[in-house]
């Protein structure tokens, strides 16, 4: 795993005075709409309620009191309103969105790097306030930008403990998405279907924190091949897209909808999962199903929100196009993908790694270099963020092996072929194409 230093990286520092005045004007109008409307919200509600006192008790001018009422409500819950953190985490995600990663690094680790340091070595910090607790979530984001994913869970375990010792679906969430990112399946779906139990029991059926946990629920079963289970929450998100969010929800699910009230990222979700279903099928609509994902996210307003959404589709719907045969498209997607994640996100997570495997099978399929010292060299990386036992790590090794098999280098192809079909052994059923795919090799290899 990446070491435990907290110190953000040294890049560039920023420089472009005019593109940083961009930034913050950006922050400063995302964050204003957001408190205006909240609050505003609230505060027609508190002036209702109060006004309905004051004509009934006291017999006042309904509009006047609505009106007084109304502007004594929001001015109180503005001088409430965290509006220093909430501005600082719109600015730090300003700035990874326009690429200014220096000072996007320098104001999420401002302040913290004590804490920090605390939450890596196991230790529970005290004293830990929400203003801090919302800088500390940025700081995962960037652990995660950087392919540090020991440390983002580390820093995920800790916010899902909430405040008073509290869980939130959507911190539990984040922190279930990474356990499943990096093979923790089990502790992951086990965190999930607890959250949507409670979700339900709540009255939140709909809410964006049941989509946020569906989507992350049906990340993982897609990723072990439980076809039946993955299709029965497709189903259910579909149908939640479809019918909207008619449910009470909370005040965050409140913020969620009013930040991405234009957005149909939840649909690109469903397409890019169904694509991803349709190919553990092995139905031929895979590719052109995930197109449809890829055409929302391709949306600036869409892919600004996900920054890493996008190149992820792209790599998926290269590994089908590769599976499927078309050699030109399954190398043009990895490479797009692969350009997305080093120059307008600057990624270093494990799809990054994964794109640059997937590539180098593609360039050699297609009869260019056969360049086996970058997969190995990906495959090192994977192996450092994943579990030991992992299906992206079973792919790799096959592809790897793939191409030991072109170059003759047989004893090493068929060691990984052996590895990999270990690891497929302990998460999928015996009767699993890939488990199939992979016999198959190992038959082709003299002396196996």
């Amino acid at each position: 795993m990446p070491g435990e230093a907290t110190a953000p990286a040294k890049d560039t520092p920023v420089t472009d005075g005019g593109k940083l005045f961009d930034v913050k004007c950006r922050a400063t109008f995302r964050a204003a709409r957001l408190i205006l409307l909240v609050h505003g919200l609230l505060g027609v509600i508190a002036a209702a309620v109060l006004t309905l006192v004051s004509a009934g008790l006291f017999h006042a001018n309904p509009l006047f009191a609505f009106c007084g009422s109304f502007v004594a409500c929001t001015i109180l819950l503005l001088g409430l309103v965290p509006v220093k953190p909430i501005w600082q985490s719109y600015y730090t995600t300003v700035c990874q969105e326009r690429g200014l990663y220096a000072e996007a690094d320098r104001l999420a680790f401002s302040g913290v790097r004590q804490v920090l340091d605390e939450i890596l070595s196991g230790r529970t910090p005290s004293n830990v306030d929400m203003d801090m607790r919302l800088q500390l979530a940025q700081v995962q984001l960037i652990f995660i930008r950087r392919g540090d994913m020991l440390k983002a869970t580390r820093v995920a375990e800790f916010l899902s403990r909430g405040v008073d010792g509290s869980q939130d679906p959507y911190t539990d969430t984040s922190l279930a998405s990474l356990y499943i990112e990096v093979g923790r399946y089990d502790e992951g779906f086990q965190i999930l279907r607890r959250s949507l139990a409670g979700l339900d029991g709540d009255g939140r059926a709909n809410s964006p924190a049941a989509v946020t946990t569906i989507v992350s629920l049906i990340s993982g079963l897609v990723a072990l091949h439980k076809v039946e289970e993955a299709e029965s929450n497709l189903r259910r998100l579909k149908t939640i897209i479809d019918g909207g969010s008619a449910d009470k929800g909370d005040l965050t699910d409140l913020i969620i909808r009013i930040d991405a009230a234009r957005s149909d990222i939840d649909l690109a979700f469903y397409w890019y999962y169904l694509g991803r279903l349709l190919l553990v099928k092995g139905d031929a609509g895979a590719v052109s199903t995930m197109e449809k994902a890829r055409v929302l996210m391709r949306k600036p307003e869409n892919s600004r929100i996900l920054t890493l959404f996008l190149p992820e589709i792209e790599l998926a719907m290269a590994e089908a196009s590769l599976q499927g045969g078309d050699l030109s498209q399954a190398s043009a997607l990895a490479q797009s993908s692969l350009k997305l994640y080093e120059t307008t996100t600057r990624y270093r997570g494990p799809d990054y790694h994964r794109g640059r495997i997937v590539s180098a099978r593609a360039v050699m399929l297609k009869g260019g270099e056969n360049n086996l010292e970058v997969m190995e060299d990906a495959l090192r990386q994977l192996s450092s963020q994943y579990e030991p036992v992992h299906p992206v790590l079973a792919t790799c090794l096959v592809y790897l092996a793939e191409s030991q098999i072109s170059n003759n280098d047989f004893a090493p192809a068929l060691l990984n072929l052996q590895n990999a079909r270990e690891i497929c052994g302990k998460l999928f059923s015996e009767n699993d194409q890939m488990i199939q795919n992979i016999d198959r090799l190992v038959a082709t290899v003299p002396g196996a």
